[in-house]
């Protein structure tokens, strides 16, 4: 059974998904994902990504029995391709994603959530941006959508805290040094989903 870090839960609305389009580029969007994504993250250079590579982004670690269809441990290029493309099905509306914040059981009011996406797929989705109400939930969304929601794509989350004089409040591994992560994709299930900090 795949373990997701800090327990995620999601709500999610799909009106459709797709990266937008590469008039540059011969490559489909999912090629061109599949390729960065190994020459960023295949660190022993033999073609594949295992668990222990993907630990580098925690958004295809977490989503991994969604790539690895065969369960043989590593993820290939095909692969890799073979899911991204669930993300250029259809037109490029937005997706609405919404998170609760949770800082040690409690809501946590008032921290920024940011979604930035992986270098690999950073060429066709963008960061989306949010702020947790008292009941420490937002639905951070992408600025050029207009209608809000986010891109397609593999995402960091990061979270950060502040007090009155501008200092950070969390712990790194949640934002500067994040371990979190998140697949946004048309077929994930309805749900909230819900971050669990702890400041231990």
């Amino acid at each position: 059974m795949l373990r997701r870090p800090l327990g995620l839960v999601l709500i999610v609305t799909l009106t459709g998904c797709q990266f937008p389009a590469d008039p540059g580029s011969t490559r489909s969007p999912a090629d061109h994902c599949a390729a960065a994504a190994i020459i960023a993250l295949d660190a022993d250079g033999n073609g594949v990504l295992d668990r222990r590579e993907a630990k580098a982004c925690p958004a295809l670690l977490n989503a991994w029995d969604l790539y690895d269809q065969d369960r043989d441990g590593k993820l290939t290029h095909h692969e890799l391709v073979q899911r991204f493309r669930t993300f250029c099905r259809g037109r490029p509306p937005s997706k609405s994603v919404t998170f609760q914040v949770l800082l040690d059981d409690k809501p946590l009011v008032g921290a920024d959530v940011r979604l930035e996406p992986e270098p690999f797929v950073a060429q066709y989705a963008k960061p989306a941006l949010g702020l947790t109400d008292t009941m420490g939930l937002t639905s951070p969304r992408t600025p050029e959508l207009g209608l809000g929601g986010v891109y397609c794509g593999l995402y960091r989350i990061v979270i950060s805290w502040k007090d009155a004089e501008g200092r950070e409040q969390l712990p790194p591994r949640y934002n500067v040094e994040t371990t979190l992560g998140q697949e946004i994709s048309p077929d994930l299930p309805p749900a909230i989903i819900v971050l669990r900090l702890s400041r231990r």
